[in-house]
């Protein structure tokens, strides 16, 4: 996870395996949706469309040392990046 001062968190998770990974739990900072922004396995690249259908929301399960986390679908020899969306008052 990437944080920066005044921009959202970013997630990048990679799969260096031929094995689609599903249910891959991983910790970030906030709860909330995180979007799928790339995804190196689309279809549109080539690849087999294994991903996380635009986003997953993270749930309060503690993880990696973080109260939140996101359960995730990493594809084959790939990777993918999720941007965290904080809620609007």
């Amino acid at each position: 996870v990437r944080r920066g001062r005044n921009t959202p968190d970013v997630l990048i998770a990679c799969n260096f395996t031929p094995i689609v990974r599903y249910n891959y739990r991983v910790g970030v900072n906030d709860g909330g949706f995180w979007r799928e922004v790339l995804n190196t396995d689309a279809q549109e690249y080539g690849g087999s469309g294994q991903g996380n259908m635009g986003g997953v929301n993270a749930m309060p399960v503690p993880m990696h040392g973080r109260l939140h986390s996101v359960n995730l679908t990493l594809p084959p020899l790939g990777a993918v990046i999720l941007r965290h969306e904080p809620k609007r008052d």
